[in-house]
């Protein structure tokens, strides 16, 4: 995908942008997976782009801008094409969602719409100040008015300034029983929660994931304590991603995934 962003040339005319769409769906939710098919996923993913498209051009709207004259999108039979231009950086917030609840299930069910709905009303971080997604929403359009209204491009740093966050990396180091069945069963179940959390594997029993920031990080060590088996032995450090950068390897190579998962690849809300 970085080697994609490179090529993006005036109109894309090389379809970069659906090419790495592709390959972050497949990512996320399987190799299998094809975006616009029926599918829970694609149901998900549908219904929590509608809500947002709408809270969005409710905002758009009431700042006397029209939602279907958009800066990227253009399309003729488009009626919400600035819309569409502003939620592309608050999808990941619906992605993460369906990712966590909805990779593995069989049925779309009415608590997933509830709670889909919900996310507008989960805080974001902008310039380490807790915001609603909705009052983000409403700040990210006004600063693209102050664009529009100065025609300095530096009015938008404020919006990119968020994007610059301390990342940090939670590890996990765990040793548990797995002399008899049943231990071996509860090491599965540990095993996977932390993979259905977002935790991938570096090597055996040494799990990491990374975060927006330390807040994230310490959020999330308490559900760990929650989940973790009684006996065994497991250690938590959460560091900075450039003290994890600094980390050597010995002999061995790393995991695709930990390839993938880089602070390159992470965007924030």
């Amino acid at each position: 995908m970085i080697k994609f962003e490179s090529e993006v040339n005036e109109g894309d005319t090389l379809n970069r942008e659906g090419l790495s769409a592709k390959m972050y769906f497949r990512v996320l939710y399987g190799s299998n997976f094809k975006r616009f098919e029926e599918s829970v996923i694609n149901n998900g993913l549908n219904y929590g782009y509608s809500i947002l498209r709408s809270q969005i051009s409710k905002t758009i709207i009431a700042k006397g801008l029209l939602p279907g004259i958009g800066i990227i999108h253009k399309g003729y039979n488009n009626p919400f094409n600035l819309s569409d231009d502003i939620i592309e950086v608050f999808r990941p917030l619906v992605d993460w969602y369906v990712y966590t609840y909805l990779k593995d299930a069989i049925v779309f069910k009415r608590e997933h719409r509830l709670e889909l709905i919900k996310l507008t009303t989960k805080d974001v971080l902008i310039k380490g100040c807790r915001q609603t997604l909705l009052n983000a929403i409403n700040i990210f359009i006004d600063r693209i008015l102050d664009i529009f209204e100065f025609g300095d491009i530096s009015k938008f740093e404020d919006i990119l300034y968020y994007m610059g966050y301390r990342y940090m990396r939670m590890l996990l180091f765990f040793d548990l029983p797995v002399k008899s069945k049943v231990e071996r069963k509860i090491y599965s179940k540990f095993r996977n929660a932390l993979i259905k959390k977002g935790f991938f594997m570096i090597q055996y029993s040494v799990y990491a994931k990374i975060y927006a920031n330390r807040d994230a990080a310490e959020a999330d060590k308490c559900i760990v304590r929650k989940i973790v088996p009684e006996k065994g032995n497991l250690r938590i450090m959460i560091v900075t991603e450039k003290q994890y950068s600094r980390m050597e390897l010995i002999i061995g190579g790393i995991s695709n995934q930990e390839k993938i998962l880089t602070e390159e690849s992470f965007i924030i809300l």
